[in-house]
């Protein structure tokens, strides 16, 4: 599959999302490891996206260890175009 851009979307609040639709693991944990500076915990929303959840895991905190992460399957992504299937959603919390 080959790579697309990372969608990137900041809140006022701190939030700050993350879509990615056809990255590979090591891709998107290099992302959520340089972006997650100041940030307190990242939360991860999958369907079928095509990477493990137990390989993102550790890319990420081989990476950045001090990251808070957590996630969990779906049945579809809200991101900022609408509803979508088989991609992938970080948020950020400060």
């Amino acid at each position: 599959r080959p790579a697309l851009p990372l969608d990137w979307t900041s809140f006022a609040c701190g939030a700050r999302t993350l879509h990615a639709s056809k990255e590979t693991a090591d891709s998107v944990a290099d992302a959520i490891a340089a972006a997650a500076c100041g940030q307190a915990l990242v939360l991860v929303f999958s369907s079928d996206h095509g990477i493990d959840p137990s390989e993102l895991a550790g890319l990420v905190a081989a990476r950045a260890p001090v990251i808070r992460l957590a996630g969990c399957s779906t049945a579809g992504e809200m991101v900022p175009g609408g509803i979508e299937e088989g991609s992938l959603l970080a948020i950020f919390f400060p």
